[in-house]
């Protein structure tokens, strides 16, 4: 019989389920969803493709609690905070998944599980979906759907870029450039890890994974390097 989230009299609570990107962080959750019940929200780096596909009930999707929703779009840290913690006072469960560093949510210290993944792999994973789902046709439709609906997309810098992207990357898969733009993408994910404070001629094929705990970072496995990052793209 699957398990309430809502037990009466349980002392519930806001939690984390944070990981980096393509680490099985939704799988995760729709195993939760599916064996426990336990619906989830996503924030703060984090968002949810399942919703754009449609597929959202199979994770247990919900919008964001309307007194959080409404913090984050003051963008005010403090005003985030304050609301985490009425959250956290709440008598409700509170699960969210998020990509966030710890220095990245507002000086709060609640419970999170961490999801881990063979560096090479989540790495290889998520520079294909940056470029196989970033940049596919429903990317393109929504931007042009923002830009249309919205004053301010329309006339954003950045949002055009974004569509020229779009229309550029799916032109170089077109005509059989994927496999160089998932390598080129590796790269440019591997440079971005490089400025972080890691020695990378010792861990070159560790992802830097996000670690809900004070001094605490974990590592992917280290085994062969970039070429086996390459290889299993």
């Amino acid at each position: 019989m699957r398990r309430s989230a809502s037990l009466s009299g349980s002392r519930l609570m806001v939690v984390w389920i944070t990981s980096y990107g393509r680490s099985g962080n939704t799988f995760f959750r729709v195993v939760m969803h599916h064996l426990y019940g336990v619906n989830t929200y996503a924030a703060f780096n984090a968002s949810e493709v399942l919703v754009t596909a449609g597929a959202d009930q199979l994770v247990g999707h919900k919008e964001l609690p309307p007194v959080l929703k409404t913090a984050v779009a003051t963008g005010e840290p403090e005003q985030i905070r304050l609301a985490l913690e009425e959250l956290e006072a709440s008598k409700e469960l509170f699960v969210f998944k998020t990509h966030a560093w710890a220095t990245e949510l507002f000086e709060t210290n609640y419970r999170a599980v961490l999801i881990v993944r063979d560096g090479r792999d989540a790495l290889a994973s998520y520079a294909n979906y940056l470029v196989d789902i970033r940049f596919d046709s429903a990317a393109y439709k929504r931007r042009v759907r923002q830009m249309s609906q919205s004053r301010f997309d329309l006339f954003d810098r950045r949002a055009w870029i974004h569509l020229a992207k779009i229309v550029t990357i799916a032109s170089a898969k077109k005509v059989g450039l994927r496999h160089w733009l998932v390598s080129r993408r590796i790269d440019q994910l591997l440079r971005e890890r490089s400025d972080s404070h890691l020695n990378w001629s010792t861990m070159k094929c560790g992802v830097l994974l996000r670690f809900l705990a004070v001094g605490s970072w974990l590592f992917g496995s280290r085994r062969t390097g970039e070429v086996a990052i390459r290889s299993s793209v």
